[in-house]
């Protein structure tokens, strides 16, 4: 095995941009524009539109503005594009993949020909600029790079980049190749703003010690990625003007080298790469653990990693770090590359929560346990357990100030969304959050915080449109005045009902006035006590009026847990309207009634009718019974029939009858039943 000594450096290409992408623009943004592109447009004679598509990326880009958003459709398109196109801070450009809702299916790039050495699928130089959702396919072509990005404010988010000149036979050279490319070697200034998140990047490069998966070279934050397959090469390789760069929550597998920190061959700075934060990391299965190599400053921070069956070292000698897990990580399948943690994960619980993302690479929300988790996914924020909360926010900080204000969503004091006020803009923003609130109960709360003291630094925060599956919320708009209350720990803030609004004519504002030094924690916030609790309502009777009780029950239950039961013999055979408070939890929920045996008995027939059911927020197929849809009919034992009863309805014509003939002798667990999943 062979140690790096050195790193090529690549020549600068090209002539210089114009455009500094350091310079804030302060202008009104542009609306918002859709453009679409499909596998079936043109170039020429499409207008962008839905019904009339573009043909490829390039052509979409050349005609957006600040505010445009690029939908691709699902298929396959030619890559060697460069996009240069720059949004703004309050209208981002957005590239897009839209999804197959059947096959999951995306929008799937590929270089241009099998033999270009040189180049990328596609390179971007916009500033502002989102590219979400893609495919970057190399499998069988020999272009040295995925993606490369050279704008500042970037976020390059949720992609899937695999087999970049991958495979025996490629060019190995100076120039270097990877999955994801950060650098600024084209354009004047040093970038900054760079985010790289929610990406699996896998199988690049060979032996090549140039090729890397995911390669920094300026400022940025790296979160949430999975990179594995590269024996020649890092997962993530900070060089060149690499500085103050967050590495947090990834899990990197079966490289050369796992995670390197280092600087060299410097384009905009002197070096060396300093304020690099490298925490909750997974670097499992590689030669090397997380290493340091070239010029590295002394700001820099190792926390919270679990390193483990790295064959020659897990930090480079002499390293600092702390917080370190030394145990196998315990995946799901990490055969199948299934990097998703399994109970008992000495990962779960063991993070830090100082850079850690809010969301996990799922999208949900982190800590879903007591801690936050070291890795890319979150143990038990992936189960279909949970809900949704989703909210509008913007904010009125446009700049690069960063450090200072932050916006917050917390359940029951718990931040489960978090983002600093110069992250997005200052359009709004929609989000959508994994909660996982305990009871029936639970404190919603919008938070507007400083993080560290400051002066001349007026902000506020926006809140509209809030929702959160299976639970009720008062006044979720900010239309009326009831339902929310305010709290802060500091005078100067103020909180009011604001007629800049995302829906409707209203939402909440949180502010703090620019002439009042803030202090760490100062904060204000809105909050409301949330229920989860709805109301199930329906009707129901039975055939017996004797006594003989203890053998036949009729049941109600919700995800296979009774909520409602009855003896038969209770109540008579006439029908009968109850009323059950339920609280489901999961985006999900399955509604059954059941005739159950609960002692065995002969000579007892027995049946039990259905009809007219309703659950408060929850739409429910077929709930008068008035067609055969909507519901699933199950038994355990033959002798049950279930059919919809024309003879007895409640309401309407038809009721649903569970049925136990009296021949057959029952045993105890003998049950049918009528069930329907539901979206809550």
């Amino acid at each position: 095995m062979h140690i790096i000594d050195h790193f090529g450096k690549e020549p600068r290409r090209g002539s210089a941009l114009i455009a500094c992408l350091c310079l804030m623009v302060f202008s009104t943004p542009a609306a918002a524009t859709d453009i679409h592109v499909a596998t079936t447009g043109n170039d020429t004679a499409g207008d962008g539109s839905s019904g009339s598509p573009f043909r490829t990326i390039l052509k979409a880009s050349q005609v957006a503005t600040p505010g445009a958003t690029i939908h691709v459709a699902p298929g396959t398109y030619s890559g060697g594009f460069m996009t240069t196109k720059s949004g703004m801070a309050g209208a981002r450009i957005r590239y897009v993949s839209d999804t197959d809702a059947a096959t999951g299916a995306r929008a799937r790039i590929v270089p241009p020909n099998s033999t270009a050495t040189t180049g990328s699928i596609w390179e971007n130089r916009g500033a502002y600029v989102d590219i979400e959702g893609f495919e970057f396919d190399g499998t069988g072509t020999k272009m040295p790079n995925g993606l490369i990005n050279q704008g500042s404010y970037v976020t390059i988010k949720n992609n899937h980049v695999h087999h970049i000149v991958h495979g025996p036979g490629q060019l190995c050279n100076g120039a270097g190749g990877s999955g994801i490319n950060i650098h600024d070697y084209d354009i004047p200034g040093l970038m900054t703003g760079t985010v790289v998140t929610g990406n699996r990047v896998h199988d690049i490069g060979y032996t090549c010690d140039k090729i890397q998966n995911i390669y920094i070279s300026t400022r940025a934050t790296v979160t949430n990625n999975v990179s594995y397959n590269n024996p020649g090469g890092a997962g993530i390789h900070l060089w060149h003007d690499a500085r103050y760069v967050t590495i947090a929550n990834n899990t990197v597998a079966n490289t050369w080298m796992g995670i390197i920190v280092g600087g060299g061959n410097y384009y905009e700075t002197n070096g060396p790469a300093d304020y690099v934060d490298v925490s909750n990391n997974i670097v499992y299965d590689n030669d090397y653990g997380i290493s340091l190599q070239g010029q590295t400053g002394t700001h820099n921070t190792y926390t919270n990693n679990l390193v483990y069956q790295n064959s020659i070292y897990h930090f480079s000698p002499g390293a600092v770090h702390t917080g370190t897990v030394i145990a196998t990580p315990q995946f799901v399948n990490y055969a199948e590359r299934d990097f998703h943690l399994a109970p008992g994960s000495p990962a779960i619980d063991r993070g830090s929560p100082t850079f850690a993302p809010s969301v996990d690479l799922d999208g949900n929300a982190r800590p879903a346990g007591p801690a936050y988790d070291i890795g890319a996914y979150e143990y038990g924020a992936s189960s279909p357990s949970g809900q949704t909360l989703t909210f509008w926010e913007k904010d009125s900080e446009a700049g690069t100030t960063s450090g200072y204000w932050y916006k917050q969503a917390l359940v029951d004091g718990v931040v489960v969304w978090e983002s600093d006020v110069t992250a997005d803009g200052t359009a709004w923003q929609s989000h959508s959050v994994r909660i996982h609130p305990a009871g029936s109960h639970f404190e919603l709360q919008f938070r507007l915080v400083s993080k560290a003291g400051v002066s001349n630094y007026p902000i506020s925060f926006n809140v509209d449109d809030v929702a959160i599956n299976g639970a009720t919320l008062v006044n979720a708009d900010f239309e009326s005045t009831t339902g929310w209350t305010y709290a802060e720990n500091r005078a100067a803030f103020t909180g009011a009902y604001d007629t800049a609004f995302h829906g409707g004519a209203k939402s909440y504002k949180l502010s703090y006035p620019g002439a009042t030094a803030s202090t760490a924690g100062d904060n204000s916030s809105i909050s409301q006590t949330v229920s989860t609790r709805k109301t199930l309502t329906f009707w129901e009777k039975d055939s017996e009026a004797g006594t003989t009780a203890g053998y036949w029950f009729k049941q109600a239950l919700i995800d296979g847990v009774v909520v409602w039961e009855s003896d038969v013999t209770a109540d008579g055979t006439a029908w009968q309207s109850h009323t059950v408070t339920i609280a489901p939890a999961s985006p999900s929920f399955v509604l059954q009634f059941r005739l159950i045996s609960k002692a065995g008995v002969s000579n007892y027939p027995i049946s039990v009718n259905i009809d007219d059911v309703a659950i408060d927020g929850v739409t429910v197929t077929n709930a008068d019974f008035e067609t055969a849809t909507g519901w699933t009919y199950t038994e355990n034992k033959a002798a049950f029939t279930g059919s919809y009863d024309t003879a007895a309805p409640h309401g309407g014509t038809a009721s649903y009858k569970l049925f136990y003939p009296g021949a057959t002798s029952s045993a105890a667990g003998d049950n049918s039943a009528l069930s329907q999943t539901l979206a809550n």
